[in-house]
């Protein structure tokens, strides 16, 4: 798995700023995500499991994003995006200007 984490939260000095970390059943690596930051993650294998933790029930009307290909953010992925199979959902995120920003 390869997750993206953005800062969207105004007054962070990472405001609008990326990491990028990949997952794998051999790093064994977590990733925190804080509240204020959105989140993206790409398979990079023909099955993966991912497993989410969250300290509250999901909201749909709470849900937000960004488009994961928007040139502003700079996100250097390490591939064709391109090629990526992407839903609907996620194609239609707004820009990050356009985006909701977390105070």
């Amino acid at each position: 798995i390869l997750d993206v984490v953005l800062d969207m939260r105004q007054h962070s000095k990472t405001f609008g700023m990326y990491v990028m970390h990949e997952l794998s059943a051999e790093n064994k690596e977590q990733v925190f995500i804080p509240r204020g930051c959105a989140h993206a993650f790409v398979t990079l294998s023909e099955t993966a499991t991912f497993q989410y933790k969250v300290d509250n029930a999901f909201s749909p009307e709470e849900e937000g994003g960004v488009l994961f290909n928007d040139p502003e953010l700079g996100i250097e992925w390490p591939f064709d995006i391109n090629t990526l199979k992407v839903g609907e959902k996620d194609l239609s995120r707004p820009l990050f200007k356009d985006a909701y920003k977390f105070d």
